[in-house]
């Protein structure tokens, strides 16, 4: 529409120029209006995704916490950020990551 305004710019009349004009800005609005709520759908359904993932993952660390008799469990991805410190060395043999990504696996295929 753009395009077309300006090809005939010279052959409308101002009235038409400027009819032409607010319909194109009208629909640049549209648009932004559809870009954003697009955006916020998008946000809000991240949001979900993540915080039933957060969840599933977490009742498998506590199930296999309580089975192992493990009193703590530490995220090491969240370690050291923002400036609170955290672990700056863990023993390898110590880290859980493998069985709870094999555990929360499993439970997605019972599942299906």
């Amino acid at each position: 529409m753009e395009n077309k305004l300006k090809a005939q710019s010279l052959t409308l009349t101002f009235e038409a120029q400027q009819k032409a004009a607010t319909d194109l800005d009208s629909l640049r609005t549209q648009r932004k209006r559809r870009e954003e709520d697009s955006t916020k759908d998008f946000q809000r359904l991240q949001f979900t995704l993540v915080s039933e993932l957060r969840n599933d993952v977490l009742a498998v660390i506590q199930s296999y916490a309580k089975e192992k008799q493990i009193a703590v469990v530490f995220d090491l991805s969240a370690s050291g950020t923002m400036g609170t410190g955290g672990i700056v060395y863990c023993e390898p043999s110590l880290d859980i990551t493998a069985e709870i990504i094999k555990r929360y696996d499993a439970s997605k295929d019972m599942k299906k």
